[in-house]
């Protein structure tokens, strides 16, 4: 690059940058109340730009995530409040949502992103009328909820239905479950998965149907980038006509320290326009912040995007699609700021600053080296590499996929894991046991479909058939019998929770159980050759 072709791309990148500060200070936009002493401001802010959401928790095993019905993540938006909470790694602040930008064949950029709604919406709640491309405000209103499923919910229905319970009620997410969209606004007949025991293609709990979800609990919920007579006015962007189907699910598998600190989502985004959309692609942005200094990190070996403090570290990482990168933009308006237009979105998907300034190796990630997709790859545990030095910036970050065609009608499936790690005891101890993680629950996604079935929801292994509990019904006690001195056992309730847990004294271990109310609960055994469910019925 000759001198006179540096200069102009410097002036150009300060061009860019000053536009960018202009625009921020006549709309605010780079303003994001992080602490609680802003709460107050922030809602005052956007009164009249935001909508009230359904949200409901994740709570399974030992994380706690808010999920809201017009696709926000880990944050209730009607009162800014609550966070993912995991055990001794407490996140003060979280918010996360989908980014999504491609072109048509016209060269026209489609832009859908959400980040804390605070100058404008780009999804909402509702699926879409799949012949004119649009959710209208009254179906976006009657689809604003979030169901919420557990497996042993599903246990306790199908057993009712062979065994009848006194006083049994369906759950009513079960009895309301969003299987068929409206035929009369054209809404697809195929939403929320179910298992139909009649085969007729109907949803009918009394002929036997139920929810098909996965892992011991589900949400799920229905949202769209299209609501009808309503531009976007987060970034400006061309609607794509696209509906996403999400299902955050969670395993309480207390024998997988892994698997009880993740926290998985589903997608399913389809789109019902009649264009093919090339250069796509899907970016997973979060903010993320500690008590303590935040950091963060990508793995590119492992394609790990990663945010950390001395002692605790999150990864998120996608498992079906492969992670192409992740960069961390700053929450000021430089150039390496918030973005405002549709374009700067799209350019952080791809890895840029601006379009004349790529992401590049070493210091804050701009001018310092050869163009990367990968922001702070360095090891803190080994203090080498590429690490975050802590400027005190205030960071939030897209985990992106590779560039895609979403075809007209094509359903893209996008699951993406969320692991959380914690060591009190040696500093950035949790980045190495974060990795470990990771490998660890890929290696059971791969492996494990995670539906909730029968004959054992939840779990897809073979059972060991040794194994059983007696007598049955039972009132004071029970007999755990078929298994080794030292095997775990865990009795849930029909809501899934743990109620009480041990460990077997010998292969016929008798289980007090006097302090349990009558009614019907799960004994899970964990043995290295299966894992195996049991009913109980207590009838004190």
């Amino acid at each position: 690059m000759n001198l006179q072709q540096a200069i102009r791309n410097q002036i150009q990148t300060e061009l860019h940058a000053l536009n960018k500060h202009i625009l921020r200070l006549q709309t605010k936009r780079y303003f994001r109340p992080m602490k609680k002493t802003l709460a107050f401001l922030f809602l005052s802010t956007i009164a009249g730009q935001s909508f009230a959401q359904s949200v409901d928790t994740l709570n399974a095993n030992n994380i706690f995530a808010v999920f809201n019905a017009g696709g926000d993540l880990f944050y209730d938006v009607n009162t800014f409040g609550g966070t993912i909470n995991s055990p001794g790694s407490p996140l003060s602040f979280t918010a996360g949502n989908l980014w999504i930008g491609g072109y048509d064949s016209n060269g026209k950029l489609h832009m859908s992103a959400q980040t804390y709604r605070q100058t404008g919406n780009d999804f909402w709640p509702g699926p879409l009328d799949t012949i004119n491309t649009v959710c209208s405000a009254s179906q976006s209103s009657a689809y604003n909820k979030v169901w919420k499923v557990n497996c042993a919910e599903i246990d306790t229905l199908i057993y009712n239905q062979t065994n009848s319970i006194p006083g049994y009620t369906v759950p009513t997410d079960i009895l309301t479950w969003p299987a068929h969209g409206a035929q009369n606004f054209n809404q697809s007949q195929s939403l929320a998965p179910f298992v139909d025991s009649d085969g007729d293609g109907n949803y009918l709990v009394t002929a036997g149907d139920y929810p098909l979800i996965r892992g011991t609990q589900s949400l799920y919920y229905v949202f769209n980038d299209s609501l009808d007579n309503t531009a976007h006015t987060n970034t400006a962007g061309a609607r794509f006509g696209i509906q996403i189907e999400t299902m955050p699910y969670a395993y309480n598998y207390q024998w997988d320290t892994a698997l009880m600190n993740t926290i998985f989502i589903h997608y399913t985004i389809t789109n019902y326009s009649t264009s093919a959309y090339h250069s796509t692609r899907i970016g997973f942005w979060y903010d993320f912040d500690t008590q303590q200094v935040n950091y963060e990190a990508s793995d590119s070996l492992n394609k790990v995007s990663i945010h950390y403090d001395a002692n605790s570290a999150t990864g998120i990482y996608f498992l079906n699609q492969t992670m192409g990168g992740c960069i961390n933009y700053q929450n000021n308006p430089s150039v390496q700021g918030n973005p405002i237009t549709s374009q700067d979105y799209y350019e952080l998907l791809n890895f840029q600053w601006d379009p004349n300034t790529p992401m590049t190796y070493g210091g804050l990630g701009i001018n310092t080296g050869n163009p990367t997709q990968w922001m702070y790859t360095g090891n803190p545990v080994t203090q080498t590499g590429w690490r975050d030095a802590a400027f005190a910036i205030d960071y939030r970050t897209i985990a992106v996929t590779d560039s895609f065609t979403l075809q007209p009608g094509q359903k893209k499936e996008f699951d993406v894991a969320i692991s959380f790690a914690y060591d009190s005891v040696t500093t950035n101890g949790s980045f190495t046991k974060l990795l470990q993680y990771v490998n660890s629950v890929r290696q059971f996604y791969a492996t494990n479909q995670g539906y909730c079935i029968q004959p054992f929801t939840g779990i897809t292994e073979a059972e060991d058939k040794n194994i059983g509990v007696y007598p049955n019904p039972t009132t004071g006690t029970f007999t755990l019998s078929g298994t080794q001195t030292g095997t775990p056992f865990f009795i849930t309730d029909v809501t899934g929770k743990t109620v009480q847990s041990g460990v077997t004294t010998s292969d016929n271990t008798m289980i007090d159980i006097s302090s349990l109310n009558s009614g019907l609960y799960f004994v899970r055994v964990a043995t290295d050759a299966a894992i195996t469910t049991l009913e109980l019925v207590i009838s004190q």
